[in-house]
């Protein structure tokens, strides 16, 4: 029997860096490209003292890229889910892709997590039931060379009030609904 669903599942680690804008901002560019994407956003902490600034840290990265980049009526079919895990960022993230079935995970390959040999990203390859996305550092090049020129033209015509050309935004509508927290991979956090 197929377990399918038929919202595109989107894990997104964040490590709470500078980057981190980074990696969510990719992710939010796979997200566009589906009609009913659910995103997990997942933080992963060594303690509970971290949970509740942890937790506050990615509800305001994740209301603020999502604002500045999807326009409200584009996100009414929209889940974003909020999880702050503790443990090994890798073993958390994966675990969390296999519980929500995930079709993608998208994680940095720098910021806080980023350590000398075998980094995050490398150990979650191994162990990921999915594909995953590698963000690497920012590159020394303008923004044209890295994204669909349409949809950096759409920016540059708006200044900013939207990311995506209509090939990349769709015809369809969303909104944010935000859920998720320590307690239970998934328990409010607002």
């Amino acid at each position: 029997m197929s377990t399918a669903h038929t919202r595109y599942q989107l894990v997104i680690g964040l490590d709470r860096s500078e980057h981190a804008d980074g990696v969510l901002q990719h992710a939010l560019d796979q997200a566009v490209r589906h009609e009913h994407p659910t995103l997990h956003v997942a933080t992963v902490v060594g303690s509970a003292t971290e949970e509740t600034r942890a937790g506050q840290t990615i509800v305001e990265m994740t209301r603020r890229n999502l604002e500045d980049a999807i326009p409200a009526e584009r996100r009414a079919d929209w889940t974003v889910l909020l999880h702050v895990l503790r443990g090994n960022p890798e073993e958390e993230i994966a675990e969390l892709a296999a519980e929500v079935h995930a079709d993608l995970i998208v994680v940095g390959h720098f910021g806080l997590h980023h350590s000398r040999g075998a980094g995050i990203a490398d150990r979650l390859l191994s162990l990921a039931d999915c594909p995953v996305l590698v963000v690497g550092p920012p590159r020394d090049t303008t923004a044209s060379d890295r994204q669909c020129p349409a949809c950096v033209a759409v920016r540059e015509d708006t200044d900013g009030e939207e990311w995506f050309c209509k090939r990349h935004h769709g015809e369809w509508s969303g909104h944010l609904v935000i859920h998720g927290g320590p307690a239970d991979r998934g328990g409010a956090l607002l």
